[in-house]
């Protein structure tokens, strides 16, 4: 008989193998989709050789000719002062999306710039459509409490460790922007100006058509 239980999906975590449109072929491994970041983000060298003993030589017996996987992948490490571990990138905020992580077309560009776009068209919808305003001194207050967050994820940075870089506030992010000028920590004070510069051209008349409002004796009701 029918269950008249509710269907619910699951998370597919066999890869492409249930994928009827995929070309599997055990000899040649499933596709490397994070070289491209690897060698994006210049982290890693390729050995020249396997260093274990072990290995060794059932890459070279000739015993083992008939069951060797004929496509072996590179071995790499990572560079001086440099680690590929996921919990060195979640150190390191990599949460946080780093363009050069991906080539140029890759979904993942399209994702990170819709997720960041909607904040911003968020706060234009609160301008435009319901009429919000800032507040006067609400541009000293952002900066006040942003400053003060910066100091409270340095202090959780200093916590986790070396290579710890919540919010990009202890080394360079990678990536070329305008607006991060000269290395740790000049770059903080730089972008931090530009930001409360454009921050400050949005606010400007924002401020004044309050203080007109002000003075003619009318308070707008909606304010953020």
């Amino acid at each position: 008989s029918e269950s008249k239980e509710k269907t619910f999906l699951v998370y597919d975590t066999s890869g492409p193998y249930t994928d009827p449109e995929a070309q599997i072929d055990i000899r040649k491994g499933l596709p490397s989709v994070r070289a491209s970041w690897l060698d994006a983000r210049g982290d890693v060298e390729v050995l020249g050789d396997v260093t274990s003993d072990f290995r060794r030589p059932r890459n070279s017996g000739q015993n083992l000719n008939g069951t060797r996987f004929p496509h072996l992948q590179k071995v790499l490490r990572a560079k001086p002062k440099s680690n590929v571990s996921q919990m060195y990138d979640a150190r390191q905020g990599i949460i946080t999306p780093d363009p050069v992580r991906w080539p140029y077309g890759d979904i993942s560009i399209f994702w990170n710039f819709l997720s960041h776009g909607i904040v911003i068209l968020n706060v234009v919808w609160l301008i435009c459509v319901d009429g919000m305003r800032c507040r006067k001194g609400s541009l000293l207050n952002t900066f006040l409490i942003t400053n003060g967050f910066v100091f409270v994820i340095g202090v959780v940075n200093k916590i986790l460790g070396e290579g710890a870089n919540y919010w990009f506030i202890c080394a360079k992010p990678g990536g070329d922007n305008p607006f991060l000028i000269g290395e740790w920590p000049y770059y903080l004070f730089t972008f931090e100006l530009v930001g409360f510069a454009l921050m400050g051209l949005i606010y400007l008349p924002m401020w004044i058509s309050v203080n007109r409002q002000e003075k003619g004796g009318f308070t707008p009701s909606k304010t953020a």
